[in-house]
C-alpha cells in the first residue's frame, strides 16, 4: 500500500469545543484514519429546513472563499447574542463529531466545520463521509458533494473522489439538523496509481460467497476504477491470477470516459478443500501504460449454507403522525409518499410499496377520491400493500382493547372498501412490544409483524437496548398463539444507502449490509432471506432504489436483490422453511418498552385517555343493555367509533418533536374530545336505564351501576342537588327498606334550612354488569364509628395506619390479616412525593445528585371525614414550591386504602416526580399487569435489553408478593420505577454493575467518552435487591426534536392509587379485579321517574369462573348481534358459563375483528365454552326476540 503524507482543510457544520482542541487544527494525511481535529462555527438557523441553501458566511467571502480561523465571527439569528464564532473541537475516538455535544441550541440548526489536511505531494483519494442530517462539501473552494435528504448516515456513507494538492487543502462541509441527533464522520482513503490516468481503490471481495457445491464457492472480486484525466482511457483489464485452489478469471472494458469511475467485477471459483478457511487471491489490473498487482488475504467468513441467498428491499414510508412536524404536515408527507409510490409503480412495474398504516391510505383517498379504483387495483394485484394497523401505537399505553380496536378499524376499512385482507402489520418505531401481541395479531388474521426500534451505538457496533435476538423469529403468546416477526436489519430506513445516483457509493454500503446480515443469518441459522426496509420518517419513495438494485443484479448478481412488499418476503421465508433451509427460534415474553416513561411527559392527555377507555367500555356495555330493553333506542355506533379513533390518535407512538407544542396540543384536544364524547354516551345510557327502573315512591332514588361482570362491594360518594326542599335529616336505605350505613356532607341548604346539595358516602353491593337502587330519604342513620382515630393515626378492622407529621407520608401500614408491617421507612415514606433533577431528554434519564422531598416544609394534616363509612386525612404540603394536596382514606367495610395526590406543578424544568411506595417483603417478586395479562419482573423476553432496566409500565396494578402474602397497588399511572435511584448502584441505569457478564459500550458523559454496560433484565443485581415501587408522575424534560419544547406541564395533576393486601401467593384474577375496580368505579344516577318497568336491582350478565374476565360487551358490526370478549387471567384452563338476562339463541366463536369462525356451545340459553389458559376469546351472540327481563 502506498502511503502519502497529505494535509487537507475541512469545513463542516458542528457543535462547540473540547478543551484539548488546538486553535488552528492540522491533521497529517493518513489513509483511512478519521479526521478528529476541527474548527466549527454555528449554530445558524434552519427554519423551515432552508439553511442548506443559505450562505451564512457571505460577510467573510462566502462558503466558496472562507478562510476559517479560530475567533472569526459571523451573524446568526439562532443564538441570543446574534453571532457565532469559529472554535476548535476534537471528534471522539470513533471519528464522530457530535454536534449536540457542542452546540446550543442544537435542534433544527446548521453549522460549519473545518479541518486542515496537509499533503507532501499531489494525492488522489476517496473522501468518505457520513452525516446526520443533510450534507454539503467544498474542497479548496469548489463544491464537490451535496446529500439533500434527512438521514442518519454512519461512517463512510458517501464516497467522493478528490484530488488533493501538495500542502494545505481546505474542505468545507455544511451539516444541518432536522431534529434528534446531529453528527459528522469524515476520513480519506488513498487511491493507487495504475498509470497517470487510472487510479484504483483497494479491491473488495463479495460479502458472502456463493455456494456451488459442498467443496466449491464463487468469490466475486470488484475494483473501483477512476479515470482522473480529461480524456477517455482504455482498454483496462482486471484478472484474478491462478494459484492453488483458485481458478483464474478476467474481465476487460474498452475504455472509461474522462473524469468518471466504474466497477470492474470478476467472479472466481475456489476449492474449499484446498484453500480451507482462508480467502486469498492475487488481482492484477493493467492498462496499455501500466499495471498494478494487489492481494486480498483474510479469514473466510463462514459462508451461508445456501446458494440462493436473497435480499428483499421493501419500500415503505414510516407513517409518523407527528415528530418530524405537525400532524397536518406529516399527514401531507405521508399522502405524498403514497402518491409518489403510485407514480413510480406506473413507470417501473417491478417497484413495490408497503403502506404501514390504514389511516394514511384512508386519508389519501379522502383527498384524492379519483384514485380509488387505481388503489384498489394495485392492492388486489399485490403491487401495493397495506398493514393492518390503523395507527402505529404505543402498545402498552393504548391498552388491550385499544390494541384490538386499532386492528379492527384498520382491517375493517380495508375489507369494506377493497375486500383486501391485511396479513401483516408494521410497528417499527415503538421500542417495546407487549406480551399478548402475538395472540392479538394471530386472532385478528395477521401472521407477520415488522418491528425494530433499538438504541444502537455505531462506535461499538452494539445494540444497547431493545430487542437483541435474531432478526427473524416466531413470537409466542402465553396461550400458544404464534406469529412471524421480522426485526428490520439495520433499522427501518436501511435502504437509504440506495437513495443515491452514485451507485459506487451505494454498492459499497450495500456490500457492508450484506456482509453483516448474512453473518447474522448464519449465526442464528436463519433462512437465506434478508429484508431491507427502505423508508424513514414520512419519507417519499425514491425510484433510484430500484435502479441501484437493478445495477447490483447486473454487475454483481449475488446475492440476488428483489424489490418486494412484506408479503412477498414472508412467502420466501415460508418457502425456505418448508424446504428445510434454516430454522426459527420461538421466543416468548414481554419486550419491555424503554419509552415507558413517556406517559409522564404529557400527563394531561395520557391520564385523560386512561379515563376515556373505561368510560367508553362502560358506555358500550350499557348502550347494548339499553338496546335490549328499548327497541326505540338507537345504539350510538358512530359516536363510539369516534371515541375509539380519538384514543388511537392520542396513543400514536409520537410526542414532541419538531413543532411539538402544536402536535401535543392537537393530541390533547383529541383526548379531551374523546373523553367528552365517551362521558356523554355513557351518561345518556345510564340516564336512560335509570329511567327504565321501577323505583319506589320514597325519597331520592339512587341507581348504582356496575360496569364490570362480577358482583362487587365498593364505595360511592355522589354529590346530589335536591331541587325540592324538605330533606332535613338524611338517611339511606336499600330496595328492601334496610338502613344502609352512610355519612353525609351537607354542602348547601334551601331558604327554609332543608338540604339543597349533599354528598352521600356509602358502601354499595352491586350485581355483576348491572345496577341496584338505594333511596336517600328522611330518617335516622346509625352513626356508629368503628374507626380508632388519633392525631396522625387511624385504625379499622383491616389496617392500622400512621402518618409522618412532617412529610405527610405514611410511616406505617400494619396489616392485621397477615400480622405484619408493610412499610420500610429508612429511605422514604409511603405515598411521599420525591423529585429528582433529570437532565435527560424525552424518555432519557440523566439524574444528578440533586433531589427534593415533601418534608422540606412541614405538612398540614387534617381529618376531613370521619364517620361510619370512611375516614379521610388531608395532607397539604409543598414540593419544590409546588402545592400538593393528598388524601388517605380507609373504610369500615372495605379492605383497601385509597390515596389521591393533587400536584399543582409550577412548571420547573428538568425534574422528575415520583410517588414512593417502599413496601418491604423478603424474597419478594414484582408482577405488573400488561394488556390481557401479567408479567413477573425479570421474566420478560430473554432477547430484551434495556437502557432503563428498572423502569416498567403497568396497566392497572403492580403486586409485590412471595408465597405467603403480598401487597397490590392499583394505579391510574402507567410508568413506574422499581429501584431507589439515589442509590449509587442504580442512579444511572446505563452503568449498573451487574453480576451477569455485561456488554460494554461508550457514550459521551461528564465531558468525556465513558464506558457503560448493557445490563441483562435477569441480572441478580436487579432481582435480589430491595424494590421501591415508584409510579412516575411527571417529567418536565426537554424534547430532543424541538429546540423550543420543554414538557413543563404547569398546572394541576391528579393521581389516584389504592392499596390492598392478600394472604398467600398472588392470585392474578384478584389483582386484575382490584385494578379494574379502581379504574372503573361504581357510577350513580338519580332516577327521576317511577314509570319504569325494570326491577330496582338487576344483573345483565354473569360469569361462572373468577379467572375469566369479560372485558367487552357491545353491538356487533352492522348490528348483527352482540359481541362478547373475555380472557383468562391465571394461566389455567376453564370451562366457563356466561349467562345474560335474555336467553342466547345463537353463538359463534369469532376472531378478534368479529368474523365468525365456529359455532359456540349453548346450554339452556347460556354460553358454555372452554377458555384456554391466557386466551383472549370473542363471541358473537344473538338473543331471543323477546326483550330481556333483567335478572334480580
Amino acid at each position: 500500500m502506498m502511503k502519502k503524507a497529505c494535509y487537507l482543510t475541512i469545513l463542516v457544520l458542528l457543535p462547540a469545543l473540547p478543551a484539548t482542541a488546538t486553535a488552528q487544527p492540522v491533521t497529517p494525511f493518513q489513509s483511512n484514519a478519521f479526521i478528529r481535529d476541527w474548527l466549527i462555527c454555528g449554530p445558524f438557523p434552519n427554519q423551515p429546513g432552508s439553511g442548506m441553501a443559505t450562505d451564512f458566511l457571505v460577510q467573510s467571502g462566502g462558503e466558496a472563499a472562507i478562510k476559517p480561523i479560530a475567533g472569526l465571527s459571523h451573524a446568526s439569528a439562532a443564538t441570543p447574542q446574534g453571532f457565532v464564532a469559529w472554535q476548535p473541537v476534537v471528534a471522539d475516538v470513533s471519528g464522530k463529531l457530535d454536534f449536540v455535544r457542542y452546540l446550543s441550541p442544537n435542534q433544527n440548526n446548521v453549522a460549519y466545520a473545518a479541518a486542515i489536511i496537509r499533503c507532501d505531494q499531489k494525492t488522489h483519494a476517496l473522501l468518505k463521509t457520513g452525516s446526520n442530517d443533510r450534507l454539503k462539501l467544498w474542497l479548496n473552494g469548489k463544491e464537490i458533494y451535496h446529500y439533500p435528504d434527512v438521514r442518519a448516515g454512519g461512517p463512510d456513507a458517501d464516497h467522493i473522489q478528490v484530488q488533493l494538492h501538495k500542502g494545505d487543502n481546505l474542505l468545507l462541509a455544511k451539516v444541518d439538523q432536522a431534529g434528534g441527533s446531529w453528527w459528522l464522520y469524515s476520513r480519506l482513503e488513498s487511491l493507487f496509481a495504475v498509470d497517470d490516468q487510472i487510479f484504483v481503490a483497494e479491491p473488495m471481495v463479495s460479502p458472502v460467497s456463493k455456494k456451488i457445491d459442498d467443496h466449491t464457492v464463487t468469490d466475486l472480486f470488484s475494483l473501483l476504477v477512476y479515470n482522473v484525466s480529461d480524456k477517455p482511457s482504455g482498454p483496462i483489464m482486471l484478472q484474478v491470477l491462478a494459484e492453488s485452489g483458485r481458478q483464474p478469471a478476467r474481465f476487460t472494458i474498452p475504455s472509461i470516459p474522462a473524469d468518471t469511475s466504474t466497477w470492474l467485477v470478476v467472479p472466481s471459483n475456489a476449492d474449499l478443500s484446498v484453500v480451507g478457511s482462508r480467502l486469498s487471491a492475487r488481482l492484477e489490473i493493467s492498462t496499455s501504460h501500466g499495471h498494478r498487482t494487489m492481494e486480498i488475504a483474510q479469514d473466510r467468513r463462514a459462508h451461508h449454507d445456501y446458494a440462493d441467498l436473497k435480499i428483499f428491499i421493501v419500500p415503505h414510508s414510516h407513517a409518523d403522525l407527528c415528530w418530524p412536524d405537525t400532524p397536518e404536515a406529516c399527514t401531507n408527507l405521508n399522502c405524498q409518499a403514497i402518491r409518489r409510490s403510485i407514480d413510480i409503480l406506473s413507470a417501473q412495474p417491478d417497484f413495490k410499496f408497503s403502506e404501514e398504516d390504514v389511516f394514511v391510505l384512508e386519508e389519501f383517498l379522502r383527498r384524492n377520491p379519483q384514485r380509488y379504483a387505481e388503489v384498489g387495483d394495485l392492492l388486489r394485484n399485490g403491487v401495493l400493500e397495506c398493514g393492518g394497523f390503523y395507527f402505529g401505537p404505543s402498545e402498552l399505553l393504548l391498552g388491550g382493547e385499544g390494541l384490538i380496536r386499532n386492528i379492527y378499524y384498520g382491517k375493517l376499512w380495508l375489507q369494506n372498501h377493497f375486500n383486501y385482507e391485511a396479513r401483516m402489520a408494521w410497528n417499527v418505531d415503538e421500542p417495546g412490544h407487549t406480551l399478548q401481541m402475538p395472540q392479538i395479531l394471530a386472532k385478528s388474521g395477521i401472521d407477520h409483524f415488522v418491528i425494530w426500534k433499538t438504541l444502537y451505538r455505531w462506535e461499538n457496533n452494539l445494540n444497547v437496548t431493545g430487542y437483541v435476538g435474531p432478526n427473524l423469529f416466531c413470537w409466542q403468546a402465553p396461550d400458544g398463539s404464534k406469529i412471524l416477526v421480522t426485526s428490520c436489519p439495520q433499522g427501518y430506513g436501511a435502504g437509504h444507502m440506495l437513495r443515491t445516483a452514485d451507485f459506487l457509493t451505494a454498492a459499497k454500503e450495500f456490500q457492508h449490509f450484506v456482509r453483516n446480515e448474512s453473518w447474522h443469518n448464519r449465526q442464528w441459522n436463519l433462512p437465506p432471506v434478508i429484508m431491507m426496509a427502505d423508508g424513514s420518517d414520512c419519507t417519499i419513495p425514491d425510484a433510484r432504489v430500484a435502479q441501484n438494485a437493478g445495477l447490483w443484479n447486473q454487475l454483481f448478481g449475488y446475492p440476488q436483490v428483489e424489490l418486494a412488499h412484506v408479503g412477498r418476503y414472508a412467502q420466501a421465508v415460508e418457502t425456505a422453511l418448508q424446504q428445510g433451509r434454516g430454522e426459527l427460534q420461538t421466543l416468548q415474553g414481554e419486550l419491555p418498552c424503554w419509552w415507558d416513561g413517556t406517559q409522564s411527559v404529557e400527563n394531561d392527555a395520557f391520564m385523560l385517555s386512561r379515563k376515556t377507555e373505561n368510560l367508553i367500555l362502560s358506555a358500550e356495555k350499557f348502550s347494548t343493555v339499553l338496546d335490549w330493553l328499548d327497541a326505540s333506542c338507537e345504539y350510538p355506533a358512530h359516536a363510539i367509533d369516534q371515541v375509539w379513533k380519538g384514543r388511537l390518535w392520542v396513543h400514536e407512538h409520537n410526542w414532541g418533536g419538531t413543532n411539538g407544542d402544536i402536535s401535543d396540543a392537537v393530541k390533547l384536544a383529541r383526548a379531551r374530545e374523546a373523553y367528552r364524547l365517551a362521558d356523554e354516551i355513557n351518561q345518556d345510557a345510564l340516564a336512560a336505564l335509570a329511567g327504565a327502573v321501577s323505583v319506589q315512591n320514597r325519597g331520592v332514588p339512587l341507581v348504582v351501576f356496575n360496569s364490570l361482570a362480577w358482583p362487587r362491594r365498593d364505595i360511592v360518594d355522589p354529590i346530589l342537588s335536591l331541587a325540592k326542599p324538605g330533606l332535613r335529616q338524611p338517611s339511606l336505605v336499600d330496595g328492601s327498606g334496610r338502613t344502609v350505613p352512610a355519612q353525609f356532607n351537607v354542602l348547601a341548604r334551601h331558604a327554609d334550612g332543608s338540604i339543597a346539595r349533599i354528598q352521600t358516602i356509602f358502601e354499595a353491593e352491586a350485581p355483576a354488569l348491572g345496577y341496584t337502587t338505594f333511596y336517600l330519604d328522611q330518617g335516622k342513620t346509625s352513626m356508629d364509628n368503628t374507626f380508632k382515630i388519633a392525631a396522625n393515626e387511624v385504625e379499622n378492622r383491616f389496617y392500622r395506619l400512621r402518618i409522618d407529621p412532617r412529610t405527610g407520608g405514611i410511616t406505617s401500614i400494619y396489616d392485621k390479616q397477615n400480622q405484619r408491617e408493610w412499610i420500610k421507612t429508612d429511605l422514604y415514606r409511603a405515598h411521599e412525593l420525591i423529585a429528582m433533577e433529570n437532565l435527560g431528554v424525552d424518555e432519557a434519564e440523566e439524574f444528578t445528585e440533586k433531589w427534593w422531598r415533601m418534608g422540606e416544609k412541614p405538612a398540614a394534616i387534617t381529618i376531613t371525614e370521619r364517620g361510619p363509612v370512611r375516614t379521610t386525612f388531608r395532607i397539604e404540603g409543598t414540593l419544590l414550591n409546588s402545592q400538593t394536596v393528598q388524601t388517605i382514606s380507609l373504610y369500615a367495610g372495605l379492605p383497601k386504602i385509597d390515596l389521591e395526590t393533587r400536584l399543582n406543578w409550577n412548571g420547573q424544568k428538568a425534574v422528575q416526580v415520583n410517588a414512593a411506595f417502599p413496601f418491604h417483603l423478603n424474597n419478594a417478586r414484582v408482577t405488573y399487569e400488561v394488556p390481557f395479562g401479567g408479567v413477573e419482573y425479570g421474566k420478560e423476553n430473554p432477547a430484551a435489553k434495556a437502557c432503563h432496566p428498572t423502569v416498567r409500565a403497568a396497566n392497572n396494578w403492580i403486586d409485590l408478593s412471595n408465597e405467603e402474602m403480598g401487597i397490590t397497588l392499583a394505579t391510574e399511572v402507567t410508568p413506574f420505577d422499581l429501584k431507589d435511584r439515589r442509590d449509587e448502584r442504580f442512579r444511572d441505569a446505563r452503568v449498573i454493575q451487574g453480576i451477569a457478564p455485561p456488554d460494554s459500550f461508550h457514550m459521551f458523559w461528564g465531558g468525556a467518552y465513558t464506558p457503560f454496560t448493557r445490563v441483562a433484565l435477569t441480572d441478580p443485581i436487579l432481582l435480589q435487591t430491595d424494590f421501591v415501587i415508584q409510579p412516575i408522575l411527571l417529567r418536565s424534560v426537554f424534547s430532543c426534536g424541538d429546540a423550543n419544547l420543554y414538557f413543563t406541564q404547569q398546572g394541576e395533576h391528579v393521581y389516584r392509587f389504592s392499596i390492598t393486601t392478600h394472604s398467600g401467593a398472588l392470585v392474578r384474577h384478584d389483582a386484575t379485579r382490584r385494578g379494574f375496580e379502581h379504574n372503573a368505579p361504581l357510577q350513580v344516577v338519580c332516577a327521576k321517574s317511577d314509570a319504569g318497568t325494570q326491577p330496582d336491582s338487576a344483573s345483565f350478565s354473569s360469569v361462572s369462573q373468577p379467572n375469566v374476565i369479560v372485558s367487552v360487551v357491545k353491538k356487533a358490526e352492522k348490528s348483527k348481534g352482540v359481541v362478547l370478549r373475555c380472557y383468562e387471567t391465571d394461566g389455567r384452563n376453564a370451562l366457563v358459563t356466561i349467562a345474560f338476562a335474555a336467553p342466547i339463541r345463537s353463538a359463534w366463536h369469532t376472531d378478534l375483528i368479529e368474523r365468525d369462525e365456529n359455532p359456540a356451545n349453548i346450554v339452556n340459553g347460556r354460553l358454555v365454552v372452554p377458555i384456554g389458559k391466557h386466551a383472549i376469546e370473542t363471541y358473537r351472540l344473538t338473543f331471543d326476540r323477546q326483550r330481556p327481563a333483567a335478572d334480580r
